[in-house]
């Protein structure tokens, strides 16, 4: 799934980089921690290299993509959390072969 912001003058959001830097032109944050060199460059490395291998990594069987949805138990009511765990882990497993 893409993140996607809707922010208070309606203006939408997409893509995890692009919304942080949005948030970060709105409101420039009190610490430079956040917006330095070093920290931007952890952020694009996390987007670009981490984050393809993660979800390779964690839909290799049904039981994995279940477990990676298993924060569904306390998100959502019994019957929603067993669809999102149950559907989603299958719909993940079969998409499985189809990213690398």
């Amino acid at each position: 799934k893409v993140p996607i912001a809707v922010f208070d003058d309606g203006s939408v959001v997409v893509e995890s980089t692009a919304i942080v830097d949005e948030l970060l032109r709105r409101r420039p944050p009190s610490s430079e921690d956040f917006a330095s060199p070093p920290a931007r460059k952890w952020a694009a490395w996390a987007t670009s290299d981490l984050a393809p291998m993660v979800y390779p990594n964690i839909t290799k069987s049904f039981g994995e993509c279940r477990r990676a949805l298993a924060y569904a138990d306390a998100a959502f009511g019994p019957v929603d959390a067993f669809l999102v765990k149950n559907v989603g882990a299958l719909g993940m497993s079969l998409a499985h072969g189809k990213i690398k």
